[in-house]
């Protein structure tokens, strides 16, 4: 009895091994915004090392149960090829970035030239079945899963999914997570992107509400590229008055163009910081405005001194009409500078307001 019940177990050991693909599947889940405006959001990253298994048959998702699927527009599986030799071994997710940040003109969905389309599951229910049919190359393979969501897509949406079944070779893989679990990802908007009002890269963010509840986020608008200061560097705002569903026309409220008679890009300014007034509904912008200074970093090019060709000036502008038109710039460098010191200029983000009505900056120095 004893010899019967020991070879059914081991029967029954060799039907699970068989029913089962020989090579794991690893999956790494993002963490971030899945955002309204691109038609593909990297959802799941997949690595598969090929050493006995020849085809990625499917991936089965399913969303949670309090997913609005609704608003989903569509899901796709992608797949990209192999990793460098040199590579081996460091347990990537991607050979490379499958949606640039920075890149104007390609940050809104999928390079063609890195992600082979597989499957696409157009206005899906809960459970998503992505067809592959992709042989595998012999060693890392990678796969990714994208997100698209409906343009009108509520910002209050979460979207939680996963994946459920992933077949190689006609057998359900053994699939690892290296990710947190019960990810919820948030749905947004991307406010700039670059290439946007000819901008090579927008940077250093900060975001207000007025008391009126309008949004307004301020930014560096890098038009050359995404480098700081000293380069032609302006502050740029947008506005939204509908909760951030959407924003209007980019606006400046500080810009320097060709003070004194130099180029654009010897008037940068930039890493600004943005305050309201709750007492007055009046908002502040702060930056630090480089005139001259060739066009080298101007960390290092702001020498002791109080005036524009020797030191970062810091500048203000402010609107009394919540963020629609600003005034023009109010150089404090003198009230706040000690003559010193190499670089005085604001810490980026965002201020506040003191219960007695005092307004503070973050403030940084070099001496």
């Amino acid at each position: 009895m004893k010899k019967n019940l020991f070879l059914s177990i081991i029967f029954s050991f060799c039907v699970i091994l068989q029913s089962v693909a020989s090579d794991t599947v690893f999956v790494r889940e993002t963490q971030i915004p899945v955002l309204i405006e691109r038609q593909d959001n990297v959802l799941f990253m997949l690595r598969l090392n090929a050493k006995e298994s020849r085809v990625l048959d499917e991936v089965v998702l399913n969303f949670g149960k309090d997913v609005n699927v609704a608003d989903i527009q569509s899901v796709k599986l992608y797949y990209s090829g192999t990793e460098a030799r040199q590579n081996n071994g460091k347990n990537f997710f991607a050979p490379v970035s499958y949606i640039s940040s920075h890149t104007p003109g390609k940050t809104l969905a999928a390079n063609p030239s890195y992600s082979v389309h597989k499957s696409q599951v157009d206005n899906p229910k809960r459970k998503v079945t992505l067809k592959a049919d992709q042989k595998l190359f012999s060693g890392i393979n990678y796969f990714w899963i994208s997100l698209q969501m409906k343009l009108g897509a509520s910002l209050l949406d979460k979207v939680s999914v996963d994946i459920v079944t992933v077949k190689v070779d006609g057998k359900a893989a053994l699939v690892h997570s290296v990710s947190s679990e019960n990810i919820a990802h948030r749905v947004g908007v991307g406010v700039r992107h670059a290439g946007d009002d000819g901008s090579a890269a927008f940077r250093i963010p900060g975001l207000v509400t007025t008391n009126k509840g309008t949004l307004l986020g301020v930014y560096d608008v890098r038009y050359n590229s995404s480098v700081d200061l000293q380069e032609h560097v302006d502050v740029g705002l947008s506005r939204s008055v509908d909760g951030g569903k959407s924003w209007e026309k980019m606006r400046l409220p500080l810009a320097f163009g060709e003070t004194g008679d130099l180029p654009a890009a010897q008037n940068g300014v930039g890493d600004p910081s943005i305050l309201v007034d709750t007492k007055t509904n009046t908002v502040w912008v702060v930056a630090a405005w480089t005139h001259g200074m060739g066009n080298q970093r101007a960390w290092w090019s702001s020498y002791p001194g109080m005036d524009m060709n020797h030191t970062a000036q810091l500048v203000l502008s402010k609107s009394t009409d919540d963020g629609k038109t600003w005034s023009k710039p109010i150089n404090i460098t003198e009230q706040v500078k000690d003559p010193s010191w190499y670089f005085l200029l604001q810490g980026p983000g965002r201020g506040i307001t003191m219960q007695d009505g005092t307004l503070v900056f973050p403030i940084q120095f070099i001496d």
